[in-house]
């Protein structure tokens, strides 16, 4: 049972520029957060890391997640973690998409449904394009 139009997301940075995205479905250009809806009684972080590693199979401690925006998201609130330190291997595929290191600015493609929230994430963090 998931909580009605809240969700988390997770945001990771490799020491290359490269973000941690996963795609939407079977179109690797429909690119996204790793993330999804929280579940009754979980925090928004504990879903952030739950859903992080669902999605892409790194793992990463409460104490490494740190809030970083908070806004709509076609009508769902949505929470994004930096994330600091995780370990694991990332997964060739999960049910919800592809997980993929790609360049910050793939994640604000037009054909990406969630370009606003991407581009207000990766302006927190000075990661998108002026």
């Amino acid at each position: 049972m998931y909580v009605e139009k809240l969700a988390s997301v997770c945001l990771l940075t490799r020491h290359d520029g490269k973000v941690l995205a996963i795609s939407r479905g079977e179109d690797l250009s429909n690119l996204g957060l790793p993330g999804g809806k929280v579940e009754v009684g979980e925090s928004r972080k504990h879903a952030a890391l739950r859903e992080l590693e669902e999605e892409t199979g790194f793992k990463a401690r409460m104490s490494d997640a740190t809030l970083l925006f908070e806004g709509g998201n076609h009508g769902v609130h949505v929470t994004a973690f930096r994330i600091s330190k995780w370990s694991g291997d990332l997964i060739e595929r999960h049910r919800e998409g592809t997980p993929m290191w790609v360049d910050p600015a793939e994640l604000l493609s037009p054909k990406c449904s969630y370009r606003e929230f991407n581009l207000s994430v990766l302006k927190v963090c000075s990661l998108s394009p002026p």
